[in-house]
């Protein structure tokens, strides 16, 4: 509990999900931590790929969500299918991780890319000049700027990642 306390200080959300057997935390592999790779290896064995801890998070429900695990082990071990199916809580969602599939560029998209994002530099100084001198940005200025990068985008199929 107090692990989530203190990763709630910067962030709503701590994720923990099992990737390729390991456990990652926030992005972060727990290679080598104390307890790490038989958890992972539990929560895989009934199918938990991820969980979410959101910010609000009590201790009774932590203690609450802990003892339906358990449960959860021996309704595995019965033999039922469905095998996380109301541990989620308020503050902890319980799932299965959605993997992307990465697409392969060649050369000429990153050619593309590159291109793109020298433009969008380019457009943004020359918006900064011209709102230093005139005292604000001209707003069809930026807006021209927005609207092409978006076009441009959609034309390469180049995307942003949040």
């Amino acid at each position: 509990m107090e692990a989530l306390e203190r990763a709630h200080v910067e962030s709503a959300d701590t994720v923990l999900g099992i990737v390729d057997g390991q456990a990652v935390v926030d992005g972060i592999p727990l290679a080598g931590a104390h307890g790490a790779a038989d958890a992972a290896e539990r929560f895989a064995a009934i199918g938990i790929e991820r969980m979410a801890f959101q910010r609000g998070v009590t201790a009774g429900e932590l203690l609450d969500f802990v003892r339906n695990l358990a449960a959860t082990q021996a309704r595995r071990d019965d033999g039922n299918d469905d095998h996380f199916a109301g541990l989620s809580t308020p503050h902890i969602r319980v799932g299965r991780l959605l993997v992307r599939q990465r697409m392969e560029s060649d050369h000429s998209d990153i050619r593309a890319i590159r291109r793109h994002y020298h433009d969008a530099v380019a457009g943004a100084e020359a918006l900064w000049d011209q709102a230093q001198s005139e005292g604000g940005p001209d707003p069809g200025m930026a807006t021209g700027l927005v609207e092409g990068s978006r076009a441009r985008s959609a034309r390469t199929g180049a995307r942003c990642w949040r």
